[in-house]
Formats: C-alpha cells, sequence, structure tokens
C-alpha cells in the first residue's frame, strides 16, 4: 500500500535527520499513533465497502433459477387438452351491397370471419392467463356433406386459410370459463367453396401470483 511506504520514507528521515535518540522515540511514536489512526480508518472504510457490495453472486443465481423455474411452470402448468372450447360458432361475417334496385342488401363475406364461444378451463389447480389457437378453412368438394374429421378434411379438401389466434389474459378461473368474439381473417385467402374449419389449442399460459 501507498501509506505504507510513505511511513517507511518517514521513519527513515526521522533517523537521518534528528540527531537526539529522544527526539527520535518522540517523533517514533507520532509517527506510530498516526499509523493505527490511518489502520483504523482504512480496515472501517473497508468493511463499510463489504457492507455495500451488491448481493452475492449465488444469491443472484438462485433468483435466476427461481426465475425460470415460474416462468416454466406459467407455460407447462395447463396442457393444451385442458383448455375447451364450448358454444363454439364460425361462419362468414356479413357485408351489405346495393343491388339493381338500389336497396341495400346484406350477404356473407367470405372472405372475413366470425369466431366466437366460451374458454372452459378444465384445470382444477392454474387460473388460465393466455390461449393460443390454431384456426384453420378449409374448402372441400361439394360432394362431402355434414361435419367431418380433420384426417377427413386433410385428404379430401384444400387448406385455404391457415393463422394463430391468441386471447389474452382472460384470467379464466379452475374449472371456469370465459365468452370470447373474434373476427378472423386469413391472408392470400381464396374464395372457398364448400367450406370447413378446425381449431385447436395449441399453447395455453397458466396465471400465476
Amino acid at each position: 500500500m501507498g501509506w505504507l511506504f510513505l511511513f517507511a520514507v518517514l521513519f527513515l528521515m526521522v533517523f537521518l535527520v534528528l540527531d537526539s535518540n529522544r527526539t527520535r522515540m518522540v517523533a517514533v511514536g507520532i509517527l506510530v499513533f498516526i499509523a493505527g489512526v490511518v489502520a483504523v480508518y482504512l480496515l472501517f472504510l473497508s468493511e463499510a465497502e463489504q457492507r455495500a457490495v451488491p448481493p452475492a453472486a449465488d444469491d443472484r443465481l438462485k433468483d435466476t433459477r427461481e426465475l425460470e423455474r415460474k416462468a416454466a411452470l406459467v407455460r407447462e402448468a395447463i396442457k393444451p387438452q385442458e383448455v375447451a372450447i364450448n358454444d363454439q360458432q364460425f361462419g362468414p361475417r356479413t357485408q351489405q351491397y346495393r343491388g339493381s334496385d338500389g336497396k341495400l342488401t346484406e350477404r356473407p363475406n367470405l372472405f372475413s370471419w366470425a369466431f366466437s364461444g366460451k374458454v372452459a378451463n378444465l384445470n382444477t389447480e392454474y387460473a388460465v392467463r393466455d390461449v393460443v389457437f390454431r384456426v384453420r378453412l378449409f374448402s372441400c368438394p361439394d360432394f362431402i356433406a355434414g361435419d367431418i374429421d380433420l384426417p377427413t378434411m386433410e385428404v379430401k379438401c384444400v387448406t385455404i386459410g391457415d393463422r394463430r389466434l391468441a386471447l389474452y389474459d382472460l384470467g379464466i378461473a379452475p374449472a371456469g370459463s370465459a365468452s370470447f368474439a373474434e373476427t378472423v381473417t386469413f391472408d392470400n385467402q381464396p374464395k372457398p367453396g364448400n367450406w370447413r374449419y378446425w381449431v385447436e389449442t395449441i399453447s395455453v399460459t397458466a396465471k400465476i401470483d
């Protein structure tokens, strides 16, 4: 340390400059007293700096791991199959046009779709915060009638729309439900013929306090 070097120089000067042994002893005593005061001050300063040091690295690591654990729980606490859509409705919205008689008339808008229902949380422990659905639109041959399952659609029909639809901040309590109504459009969607649709849940975010 620099202060130790300084006191060593002063100590040497005392013996070189002063002739009397008694005077030298007095000067050395003064130097020793000053050195003690400086040492106590530096010790106090060191302890103050240690108290001001941020949390140790292992504490920060522990906090980081806790945040990672909570984030994983938010993503994995509720499985997609634990969310259902009740009272599900999907169909073209309506648009107005003016007929040959000049009157406004409504007709289906096959490029804008209304999707509504109730999101049901089947999990009995955690609340649902966000849900992401995959919505697909198919154009099927005219001979297909009635409801058909997804494997049949994928084989016999043409996919003309495929998108993600996210519902945020639902706050659905365990075993509860919440209504929703959304407008769905598909990029570059051609005009459908005998249309069918399919909706599936692909991810769920739990609400963890």
